[in-house]
């Protein structure tokens, strides 16, 4: 390795981990996207993959964790007859029935798109798959829940081991690329839903002709924007109404539900109507029942092809990413308002102005640091980090990492057992510390994040 050429370290690291056998047998293919510049376009299909890794004896480990084939037999049949219970009705088991594949026999999978950043920082989009089973998580291990009996094994997720043990890329797509020719990324997805769909219906066998493997396409896997650009889904988190009013009424932000679509008003007027409001999160909202009921786009996205949903809504094959969500949605917004409302409403001996309040709040973030470690990404806690210019806008923190929630979230919980729990009657202030909503009357924690909302007048 230290002989590599620092001018092309790439190809010489490839060179030197084929020479010591490092480099997986796994051909190359080379795909016509339809464009002049992409007519040799490299993937590695999930067949290939799928037949390597049968070959080598590899597969029922990297795609459900389990370690032998019959082991994998057993697991397989005990997590589809569980499915049954909760989609009674998805074609997979039609398949089965008619004889067209093994249950035993059938890897439930999950593709995955996520953007990633290459040379300079230029966004990339990395379209990959993987098991939806595994060896579960190291708490999982540590409490030896995978040492149950089947019939009682709650089953392990596929959170163990580096994602490039168990994560099988397909393609990378450039960001400018795919921006400069948008279609090529729906015939990316159709040749990754041939492939799919065929290792369905005709699976793969083990070079000995003594194993025979399907794949089953559970969902599809992302952040929202990668969602939305998947299943060009016309309701998106894009579409949250901006104002009180508009002049088009809203399509809605959930490809789910109806939440936040909204109607021409009966009077004529141009204030237009939600049956479904978003912010409506109560324990029985409108838009809970509407869940399924109309599609979120024109046509049928090409990576649904061949996936045998059976009566299952497509909407919901596209899957949410939930830490995406979480670090890089909802904490946001529900930090910053956290932290505005603390320097709102929280009594600071010598520091009376909100700026002044700012300043207190960051040399108390620091002796958080000195304490427990300190995250790189957070200079100070300021108008500027919070995206809170004035009292008339919502906060919304102004991070990129998902790890600077996570990191701002156990000072939020330190900061409120020192200063906001039992130490102040103020209702917001106590919707802040989620381990204090037994004695909140009517505040919950969303109601920190809507309160600002509706404060600044952005809605009714």
């Amino acid at each position: 390795m230290a002989a590599i050429n620092d001018t092309d370290a790439e190809s010489g690291v490839h060179k030197v981990f084929r020479e010591h056998g490092l480099v997986p047998p796994v051909p190359i293919s080379q795909v016509d996207l339809g464009v002049p510049t992409l007519r040799a376009f490299p993937i590695i299909r999930l067949r290939d993959w799928g037949q390597y890794l049968l070959n080598a004896g590899l597969l029922w480990r990297q795609m459900t964790g389990c370690d032998t084939f019959e082991k994998m037999n057993a697991v397989l049949a005990e997590f589809w007859n569980r499915m049954r219970s909760i989609f009674p009705n998805h074609g997979v088991y039609q398949l089965a029935s008619e004889g067209v594949l093994e249950l035993q026999n059938t890897i439930p999978i999950y593709s995955h798109t996520d953007e990633g950043r290459s040379l300079k920082k230029n966004p990339i989009l990395v379209i990959s798959t993987h098991g939806v089973l595994g060896r579960g998580t190291f708490a999982f291990l540590r409490a030896g829940k995978h040492k149950a009996k089947l019939s009682r094994n709650s089953m392990g997720m596929n959170f163990i081991n580096h994602p490039m043990a168990s994560h099988f890329v397909f393609a990378t797509f450039l960001k400018a690329v795919s921006d400069l020719h948008p279609g090529c990324l729906d015939t990316l997805m159709r040749l990754y839903s041939e492939d799919v769909e065929s290792l369905l219906l005709d699976g793969i066998t083990s070079s000995d002709h003594t194993k025979q493997v399907w794949f089953c396409h559970m969902n599809t896997k992302g952040d929202l924007p990668a969602l939305q650009r998947l299943g060009s889904l016309q309701r998106n988190f894009l579409r949250a109404p901006k104002a009180k009013a508009s002049k088009k009424p809203a399509v809605g932000i959930c490809h789910l539900c109806l939440a936040g679509k909204e109607y021409r008003a009966p009077d004529g007027s141009s204030n237009n109507v939600s049956p479904y409001p978003f912010e409506d999160l109560g324990l029985n909202p409108g838009w809970l029942a509407t869940i399924g009921t109309e599609s979120p786009w024109q046509e049928l996205p090409v990576i649904l092809q061949g996936v045998p949903l059976g009566d299952v809504p497509p909407a919901s094959f596209f899957a949410a990413d939930l830490w995406h969500c979480f670090h890089l949605g909802v904490a946001k917004h529900w930090l910053a308002s956290s932290f505005v409302a603390i320097v709102e409403f929280l009594p600071i001996q010598n520091a009376t102005s909100i700026e002044g309040k700012f300043e207190w709040l960051t040399s108390t973030y620091r002796e958080f640091e000195r304490q427990h470690g300190r995250c790189g990404w957070v200079k100070k806690i300021d108008r500027e980090f919070l995206n809170f210019p004035s009292g008339n806008v919502c906060p919304i923190g102004s991070w990129n990492k998902g790890s600077t929630s996570t990191h701002l979230m156990k000072f939020l919980e330190w900061f409120c057992t020192r200063y906001v729990t039992n130490k102040t009657d103020n209702e917001l202030l106590k919707a802040v510390v989620p381990c204090s909503l037994h004695y909140c009357n009517f505040v919950t924690p969303v109601d920190v994040s809507t309160y600002y909302i509706l404060k600044r007048g952005l809605l009714e």
